[in-house]
């Protein structure tokens, strides 16, 4: 991600600031899916962070 992908991605999560990160899982091909408040952030390090509400099969939940 670029700096102009990151300052986007900021901007479109200012929402979720303060809320609680209720769980995390990691797909076997290595995307993190966070749950924060009633929404999912997907996160795919070096490619892609944005929301979904797309259900990720293979998702391993980290403690």
């Amino acid at each position: 991600m670029s700096g102009v992908d990151l300052y986007f991605a900021v901007a479109e999560l200012k929402h979720l600031e303060g809320k609680r990160i209720a769980r995390v899982r990691k797909t076997d091909s290595g995307i993190f899916l966070f749950k924060i408040g009633s929404e999912e952030l997907l996160f795919q390090p070096g490619l892609r962070l944005h929301l979904t509400r797309q259900v990720l099969q293979g998702s391993l939940c980290l403690q």
